[in-house]
């Protein structure tokens, strides 16, 4: 909110948590490891939390910087540097009129106990952001407000552009509600132009969508099961193959011993095509076996691996696969066959990365990455027809099956012939035959293993290539993924843009303002995510934006697309001050908090700003008195909502509800910074060039 006498506060305000959350799993829920440190202990030295305090200030979160920062001050952490992104902070996102009595006295204590020493950048910041706070709060300095002078513009541009780059770059954006007049609507031109100019800038339209994609972790598939050969198994085929070739020897030399020569050509026939046979036979099955096995895999219809009843991580990891076949699907005409075709291939690739995430730990959202890459996968195989290549591939070869009908027809011819030429040796005969069966059984089953796990280990180590090149390509991609503080910046600029468009609507200068205040709430089917310490973020906002103005409220409600920074007005409405009933803000348990304004006629308006995060006992915060606002949201400090700012809104509304247009009329903003109309033109010049300047 935007007061005459720079009273700013953003009422989505620093940390806050907004939406319906209870809409997210785990799958829509990003969390990042941050490459800034937010967050410190209540342990952690000065300096720690006065580095934290800094990284919050830049990333957008100036109530959790201004708690660090005066911790460090606290604990003997001081200079003209810690005292300056303090008092930014204390400027950052919320009202000089709604400094708590506390933060007061704390400006007051800073202002004599730190007093800035030197001559530096810093302490030149740190005089010139008192002399903004003194032009609106008399009472800091001593003064009354009876006794308060209005300043002069030209002298406030001549400190600023004193100041160095960084001071300066940091001051500026909340110099602008510290003036008056025209001057204040040529500056706020100005950044309006320079919102709309950098709205997309940083590469926005290709980056924003990286911050809620989440980290990816490494996928390990499952290693091939190992051979099922048992110690039996292995006794038995030496055993068989030893008695065969026992058996077999002897009736060579039988063979021999007895002049059979037509016997021995077709004893040789039958050893030459069982053998012949059973190489054939050996790679006939390990082919038709594994063609087999992938076709019962793949199977249209079948049932997948059992799970329990309401497991959350295979809803998820369907829920996903679901997400990415609408995402990739083709034309309509041809969605039904694909879907119909694939169904088989995505149940095996689901239990699979389901049965990674349940051994691994990992969580589905961190192989989104890989359902992705599956998915995409399938959709250019079916568009190529090769969807079913493998069954070509794991087809035997002509000449496979070629080899095993000689070998048989080999066996078949020269077997009867031996015999024949064996008639006094029936028992013989019987025992080689037997035994040679055995051997050839014992023998099938063992290479079919072996060779079995061979397949399955080049197949493993093929796909596991794919998947890790896959991986580093994707992890590459979001290297380029945006900073807290770029995300906070983006936003800022998307605000600025709908602010100026709903004036420019009903047709109000920047100057006749009285306030401005913006509440937020994530939109339908939306993405979160948020640096580890930081403020959530989404893809998608409804932002409602709250105008003051010297003829009643007006009030519009818009979408805003994050990743595009498109922003869609949705509704206009506007409202006479006495036309307000009542102002509040309920905390429910399940539903979490919600904005409500009440008018004298209509459905309330109500916003929800923030869901439980807890199960709680429900309470209701009114906004009456300011007191009691100020002491619940000091009660509150440690969840994800930043009430204070909240309660700044409600307050206003709530005298205005009380009071009507008479109680701004009342406020007395003294010491506003002004320019008389000759030099007015010239002072935002310079002002909006040092902003140009400071920003490039």
């Amino acid at each position: 909110m935007t007061t005459p006498a720079g009273h700013l506060v953003n009422v989505a305000g620093d940390n806050s948590h907004v939406g319906v959350q209870s809409q997210y799993t785990d799958i829509d829920t990003v969390i990042i490891p941050g490459n800034v440190q937010l967050t410190v202990g209540q342990d952690a030295s000065p300096s720690a939390k006065y580095n934290a305090g800094v990284e919050n200030l830049r990333s957008g979160n100036p109530r959790r910087a201004r708690e660090l920062i005066w911790d460090a001050m606290m604990s003997g952490h001081r200079g003209n540097d810690v005292l300056f992104h303090w008092l930014v902070a204390m400027l950052s996102g919320r009202t000089v009129r709604g400094f708590t009595k506390e933060e007061s006295e704390q400006l007051r204590l800073s202002r004599s106990r730190y007093a800035w020493v030197g001559g530096d950048a810093w302490a030149d910041g740190v005089r010139l952001i008192y002399r903004l706070l003194d032009s609106a709060v008399p009472s800091l300095s001593g003064q009354t407000e009876a006794k308060a002078a209005k300043a002069d513009a030209s002298f406030l541009v001549k400190q600023l552009k004193n100041l160095g780059e960084e001071q300066r770059g940091m001051v500026l954006p909340h110099v602008e509600p510290f003036l008056t007049g025209h001057l204040r609507d040529e500056l706020w031109e100005g950044e309006l132009q320079d919102a709309q100019y950098r709205q997309h800038s940083g590469g926005r339209l290709g980056r924003a969508w990286m911050f809620f994609q989440p980290v990816p972790k490494q996928v390990l598939l499952p290693s091939p099961l190992p051979p099922a050969e048992r110690a039996a198994d292995r006794i038995g085929m030496r055993a068989s193959a030893c008695l065969f070739a026992a058996a077999a020897g002897y009736l060579g030399w039988e063979l021999l011993w007895n002049d059979a020569v037509f016997g021995l050509l077709g004893y040789v026939a039958v050893l030459t095509g069982g053998i012949v046979a059973a190489a054939a036979d050996l790679e006939w099955r390990l082919l038709t076996g594994r063609r087999r096995q992938k076709d019962e895999r793949l199977r249209v219809g079948r049932q997948s691996a059992p799970s329990g009843l309401g497991d959350e991580l295979s809803a998820q990891v369907n829920k996903l696969f679901n997400r990415y076949f609408a995402r990739y699907a083709l034309d309509k005409a041809e969605r039904e066959r694909w879907e119909a075709a694939t169904a088989g291939f995505r149940t095996f690739h689901a239990d699979e990365i389901i049965a990674v995430c349940r051994s691994s730990g990992i969580r589905p959202s961190e192989a989104a990455w890989l359902i992705r890459y599956e998915v995409r996968q399938l959709r250019q195989r079916w568009q190529k027809g090769t969807l079913y290549e493998y069954r070509r591939h794991l087809s035997p070869r002509p000449a496979t099956a070629a080899a095993r009908l000689a070998g048989l027809s080999a066996l078949a011819v020269g077997g009867p012939w031996a015999v024949i030429a064996l008639r006094a040796h029936p028992l013989a005969v019987v025992v080689t035959l037997l035994s040679g069966f055995w051997a050839w059984r014992c023998w099938l089953h063992a290479n079919l293993e072996r060779r079995r796990h061979a397949a399955d280990r080049e197949e493993h180590a093929r796909r596991q290539q794919a998947i890790e090149a896959e991986f580093t390509r994707w992890s590459k991609t979001l290297e380029a993924r945006p900073t807290e503080a770029e995300m906070a910046t983006w936003l800022e600029r998307d605000r600025t843009v709908l602010l100026g468009r709903t004036l420019d609507h009903f047709g109000l200068p920047r100057s006749r303002l009285i306030a401005h205040a913006f509440l937020e709430q994530p939109g339908v089917a939306v993405k979160r995510a948020r640096i580890d310490g930081g403020s959530w973020r989404y893809t998608g906002y409804r932002l409602v934006v709250f105008l003051l103005a010297e003829d009643g409220v007006h009030q519009v409600t818009a979408n805003l697309n994050f990743t595009t920074g498109t922003v869609t007005e949705r509704e206009r409405t506007s409202y006479r001050y006495d036309a307000i009933v009542s102002v509040r803000v309920l905390r429910q348990s399940r539903s979490g908090q919600t904005f409500e304004l009440r008018l004298a006629s209509g459905d309330p308006i109500t916003i929800r700003v923030r869901d439980a995060e807890s199960d709680e006992p429900r309470q209701d915060h009114n906004a009456e008195p300011a007191e009691d606002a100020h002491k619940a949201a000091e009660a509150e400090a440690d969840t994800a909502l930043d009430v204070t700012s909240a309660i700044d809104l409600l307050h206003m509304l709530e005298r205005v509800a009380g009071q009507g247009h008479d109680w701004f009329q009342e406020r007395h903003w003294a010491g506003a910074w002004s320019g008389d109309d000759a030099a007015g033109h010239e002072e935002a010049d310079v002002m909006n060039e040092m902003r140009m300047t400071t920003q490039r």
